[in-house]
């Protein structure tokens, strides 16, 4: 079986297609880091202006004070590195809204079939069976260079 000029083009579209799009999904989804990044920040300065009025409670409000004065970090808080009594209320309260948000998105993934990657593994699933078409065209190709 042998490949005309028109069949190697067209796998050598399918993998430039395919590739393209492992491309688009890949930036997209770093144009999104970047953009939870920012929202993140945001929402530290306005937790952290929230902490300073005491708007969550005392125990907040202390620890941000300690975060200012530059005696403590958000990072050891969370972390269980400060133990001080308003970090380990703050910790146990932490683990206890983690546990609750991670198995909603357990859920979400489980009723929506996993789509925040559906994208993703499509495109890696086009470049990956058009790899392998490229790879046993060339085999064939090269098995019919080969004495028999």
């Amino acid at each position: 079986m042998s490949f005309d000029r028109a069949e190697i083009d067209e796998l050598l579209a399918d993998i430039r297609q395919a590739t393209q799009q492992a491309r688009h999904t890949a930036a997209q989804q770093q144009r999104d880091r970047e953009a939870f990044a920012r929202e993140s920040r945001q929402i530290d300065q306005e937790r952290a202006e929230a902490a300073r009025r005491g708007d969550h409670g005392r125990d907040w409000q202390e620890l941000q004070g300690r975060i200012d004065r530059g005696e403590t970090t958000m990072a050891r808080v969370l972390s269980g590195e400060d133990t001080s009594p308003a970090a380990q209320r703050i910790q146990e309260s932490t683990a206890q809204n983690l546990a609750t948000i991670t198995g909603e998105i357990a859920e979400h993934d489980e009723a929506t079939g996993g789509e925040r990657f559906s994208a993703l593994n499509e495109a890696f699933a086009d470049l990956r069976a058009s790899m392998e078409r490229a790879a046993a065209a060339a085999d064939r190709t090269r098995d019919l260079g080969r004495p028999e």
